[in-house]
């Protein structure tokens, strides 16, 4: 993505010409490869999830794998609604990590990075 030029700040800016580009088209390899890696660190975190629910790191490390598949589909697939949903899961782990440690100014952070980033979707309709 930084290679393409996919990761400025003016992506998510209201006069975004991120949105007129066409998708990136990574090689399937790429793409696999980078995707089973976050689907590994999902596992990782889940599995220390399910033993211990309020495990803070853990919810946190889930909540940045949701943020960084739901930044690959936004700026490499522009699959919007998948986007939006892993931002949605993203931004409520992290809501769950600041309830368990309210100086937790990462996870705020990331709250309020999703919530700034989602104003930068496009509408019903938009390609």
């Amino acid at each position: 993505m930084c290679r393409d030029g996919a990761l400025e700040s003016e992506m998510v800016s209201g006069n975004n010409s991120f949105l007129r580009w066409p998708k990136l088209n990574p090689s399937a390899r790429t793409e696999k490869w980078f995707l089973d890696e976050v689907a590994k660190a999902m596992a990782l975190a889940q599995a220390r999830i399910d033993k211990n629910p309020k495990d803070a790191a853990a919810l946190y490390a889930l909540g940045i794998s949701y943020g960084l598949r739901s930044n690959y589909y936004w700026v490499v697939k522009k699959a919007w609604h998948d986007s939006l949903k892993d931002a949605t899961t993203a931004r409520r782990l992290h809501a769950r990590v600041e309830a368990l440690e309210p100086d937790n100014v990462d996870a705020r952070l990331v709250e309020g990075c999703t919530i700034t980033s989602s104003a930068a979707f496009p509408g019903p309709g938009a390609r």
